[in-house]
């Protein structure tokens, strides 16, 4: 299978995926090859990917924030087989979690995200309404909110593979 993670940072391709589990909106779901086309959303959930490399099984293991899901059997790119299964993955923001991942990473940009939330708070509350900021500061706030509640599902995540 062929599968393809795009972020605004990053883009990640691995033509040799095994399976792949995806937590998606509606629930978990494991693909293989041939699977039947879907498309789905992923909210601050996870993607764990199964995969041959140099003859050895790997398995890696991401956090997306609000990603795109696509399965399909047809041949978006050229370079691709079209009879090979294609998976396709557009997020907002990728953490790829490997064995040497520290939570201690997490829980500091965390705190600086809450922080900054705070900040940003106290100043909406100081800004009258005539200001031109008010609607800038609305939408910097709801951006924090999101990577927050991004930060501490990722944070539980690793909580729950720690153990």
């Amino acid at each position: 299978m062929f599968l393809s993670i795009t972020t605004p940072e990053h883009l990640h391709i691995q033509p040799n995926s095994l399976r792949i589990k995806a937590g998606l909106t509606s629930g978990v779901l494991e693909i293989y090859n041939k699977h039947q086309d879907l498309i789905g959303k992923i909210d601050n959930n996870f993607l764990e990917v199964d995969s041959i490399n140099e003859n050895k099984e790997e398995k890696s293991f991401y956090i997306l924030q609000d990603a795109i899901f696509v399965v399909s059997n047809q041949n978006f790119e050229e370079e691709t087989n079209a009879s090979q299964t294609s998976i396709y993955v557009y997020a907002k923001k990728l953490l790829e979690i490997s064995k040497n991942f520290s939570s201690d990473l997490i829980l500091k940009e965390l705190d600086e995200k809450k922080k900054e939330l705070e900040n940003q708070m106290e100043k909406l509350k100081n800004e009258s309404d005539e200001d031109n900021n008010f609607d800038m500061l609305t939408s910097k706030i709801l951006i924090l909110k999101d990577d927050v509640i991004f930060l501490e599902k990722a944070y539980s995540f690793l909580k729950e593979k720690i153990k």
